[in-house]
């Protein structure tokens, strides 16, 4: 409804001062040779009325009008354009008009001198009329908003008040001229009388169609200002809009680090607890080495030591095994003395025996005491060769039970030390791998040290970009509160213009309503004149 009422405020005077039916004598003289003026006018009246309607409707907020800009500005330009052909055709269809009506009164003139100079001093009284009709009419003009000759471009002549007035002076002089002639000079004149004051109408409406077209580029103008405002404003609060969602995306993408940099704490510290058990587990891993070792060197030792106790049981049975054989041969020795001393003391006897019985007996007894003493000394060599075998022997079986032992002992210590052996190469191989892990575990918590202070500088950044991004926000936010104030100061302003323009139109209707007045009083005076001419005329006649 507000843009219904305001394009009617806007085109009410438009309507009130073009439309033929608020002049009557308007209407009944649009005719002939003036279909041209009337088509052209008709013309201006639609491209006014549209470009009223392209410039008021839809314009109820800055964004709506910012649209608006881009779509209607060409179209309104375009109008405009069309709107300023049809008036410098105008001015040139009126300058053709009155070049040609000026032609036809200097004819008429020169044809008529001698009818002229007979009524003209019957005339005193018409002649000012027409004085006071351009004066009245310049009146009309200055309070209906002076001339357009902003809008005109350089190339073009406009036609000033002066000019219009000297024109119609003339034009008024040569009308009255044409009056006193003959009854059929009358109906000419007549006829160019009120095509002058057609032609003086068609040329104020030309000035007021400036003037409009002057508002109208005001207004032009002054859209296109609130446009440009409205623009900023919506590019600021767009920029606003991306300068909170990039805040957002900031504090996601902050969220995200800090989120990151936990994990990388937790992984970090896990890491440190893994590397200190494995460290601890290294330890345990070297005192289980060492104390192998030191099983291994008393394993040796005690090898070392059972083959000395082997080799010294072995030197030993060696003398235990050559003494038993001295024993054996010293018995076998024995033996063969006993059997050469029995075989001497048989026949010793066989040779002594009648002869020496005595000393036989002796000898025999003297022999077998000795016999007795070689056998027992005999049974002794064999009891202590028995005892020296059965030591042998003990000895033996108690060495090869003792080597039995020591030699399963020495199986299982190699068996243990091959076990070992390979143990200690197992745990070289692990504490290789437990040091190459730990230098992988050193470098990436070094790396990760290093992520953590390039992550706490890029958050330090971050942070300094999230404040002067809220500091831009909230310059904008004061920028924008600013534009607000100032289009709602310049939707203020309009409106008082609008108010200014509206009283302004209100003035220029009356000063049209007074025109017309004007106008139809003249059109009296005039018949009235044509009248007295008329009966001026016949008075002759009829005293003739």
């Amino acid at each position: 409804m507000k843009r219904i009422e305001s394009r009617k405020s806007h085109s009410w005077w438009w309507d009130s001062h073009s439309s033929p039916k608020n002049s009557k004598w308007l209407a009944e003289n649009l005719e002939g040779e003036k279909i041209t003026v009337r088509l052209l006018t008709t013309e201006m009246d639609r491209r006014v009325k549209h470009m009223l309607k392209l410039i008021e409707e839809d314009g109820d907020s800055f964004a709506k009008k910012a649209e608006m800009y881009y779509q209607k500005r060409p179209e309104l330009v375009s109008q405009v354009e069309g709107f300023y052909r049809m008036y410098r055709s105008l001015a040139e269809r009126h300058d053709l008009l009155t070049a040609e009506w000026r032609k036809n009164i200097l004819s008429d003139l020169q044809s008529q001198d001698s009818g002229i100079s007979d009524v003209s001093s019957d005339l005193p009284s018409i002649c000012t009329s027409p004085d006071q009709r351009p004066r009245r009419r310049k009146s009309h003009q200055l309070a209906a908003g002076g001339s357009s000759s902003d809008v005109r471009p350089k190339g073009d002549k406009p036609s000033s008040p002066t000019d219009s007035e000297s024109e119609s002076e003339d034009s008024s002089t040569n009308i009255h001229s044409v009056i006193s002639g003959n009854e059929d000079d009358q109906e000419v004149s007549g006829h160019m009388v009120l095509l002058e004051i057609e032609l003086h109408e068609a040329k104020e409406k030309l000035l007021m169609l400036e003037e409009e077209n002057t508002d109208l580029l005001a207004r032009i103008r002054e859209h296109e200002e609130r446009t440009k405002t409205a623009n900023t404003a919506l590019g600021l609060q767009n920029k606003i809009g991306a300068l909170e969602k990039e805040n957002e995306h900031e504090d996601s993408k902050m969220e995200a680090l800090l989120e990151e940099l936990r994990i990388a704490k937790e992984m970090l510290e896990g890491s440190e607890k893994e590397i200190a058990t494995l460290k601890l587990e290294k330890k345990q891993l070297d005192d289980k080495i060492q104390d192998f070792q030191g099983q291994i060197d008393t394993a040796q030792r005690e090898i070392m030591t059972w083959k000395t106790k082997l080799d010294t049981e072995k030197q030993k049975v060696s003398k235990l095994q050559e003494r038993l054989a001295m024993a054996k041969n010293s018995l076998s020795d024995r033996d063969h003395e006993i059997h050469h001393l029995k075989k001497a003391v048989s026949d010793a006897e066989q040779k002594n025996f009648p002869k020496k019985a005595n000393t036989n007996a002796e000898m025999s007894r003297s022999s077998e005491e000795r016999l007795r003493g070689w056998e027992s000394c005999g049974h002794s060599l064999e009891e202590e060769i028995r005892k020296i075998a059965n030591e042998k022997r003990e000895s033996e079986e108690s060495l090869q039970s003792e080597i039995e032992v020591l030699k399963l002992e020495i199986a299982k210590r190699s068996d243990c030390i091959e076990v070992l052996h390979d143990n200690l190469e197992f745990v070289k191989s692990e504490r290789d791998e437990l040091k190459g892990y730990i230098i992988s575990l050193k470098a990436k918590v070094n790396s990760r040290e290093d992520r953590i202070v390039r992550m706490k500088k890029h958050l330090h950044h971050l942070h300094m970009e999230h404040v002067k991004v809220i500091a831009e926000a909230e310059g904008a936010h004061r920028l924008v509160d600013e534009l607000l104030s100032k289009g709602k100061e310049l939707e203020d302003e309009i409106e008082q213009q609008r108010t200014m323009i509206l009283e302004r139109d209100e003035e220029k209707r009356e000063a049209i309503r007074q025109l017309c007045f004007s106008l139809e009083h003249y059109r009296y005076e005039n018949r009235a004149l044509r009248q007295a001419v008329i009966d001026h005329k016949r008075i002759p006649v009829l005293t003739t």
